[in-house]
């Protein structure tokens, strides 16, 4: 492999290494031998390639243990924050879900299933909330529910109105 014109093998690598001739100049002491080998040249560019460091175990893990012991803790990382690490259910999605099933129970009683007048805005609050709350908050399916049941309990209402009406016009002469 050809190297570089502008590449000094005596700049990069430092002075060569003295001679196994012996010859020293008059007046100098000879050099010391070598004992260890040369060290690798520092690198040359601030963010130069550095071997990997070596593989460390896991903390709590004496290496060659039996059994291997389980980390114990939960070691290094973020700290502790004041917010829910679990996802909680949106108490909106539980009130609509509620409130949409008691429409649809009493969807033929009494005018019972206006409730769903108060579940169906009631999930669609939720299921934005839950949206937007990043993961933090979990019931869309919860809010949609009681959408559904809401509309439902409202639609039955409308039709047993209708239907009551109407056989009061029919029954009468």
């Amino acid at each position: 492999m050809p190297e570089h014109p502008d590449f000094d093998p005596d700049a990069y690598y430092g002075d060569p290494p003295p001679t196994s001739d012996g010859w020293v100049a008059p007046g100098e002491a000879p050099p010391p031998t070598p004992t260890q080998p040369l060290a690798p040249p520092p690198p040359t560019a601030p963010y130069a390639a550095q071997p990997p460091p070596p593989p460390q175990p896991p903390y709590g893990h004496t290496p060659g243990a039996f059994p291997a012991s389980p980390p114990s803790g939960p070691g290094y990382g973020y700290a502790a924050t004041p917010y829910p690490t679990a996802a909680v259910t949106n108490g909106k999605a539980a009130g609509a879900l509620v409130t949409g099933i008691i429409a649809l129970l009493l969807s033929a009683f009494c005018w019972g299933g206006l409730l769903g007048l108060v579940a169906i805005p009631l999930g669609v609050v939720a299921r934005s909330e839950v949206k937007h709350s990043f993961g933090y908050q979990q019931g869309d399916g919860i809010a949609l529910a009681g959408i559904i049941t809401g509309a439902i309990g409202l639609a039955l209402t409308v039709v047993f109105v209708i239907a009551s009406f109407g056989l009061s016009t029919l029954s009468t002469p």
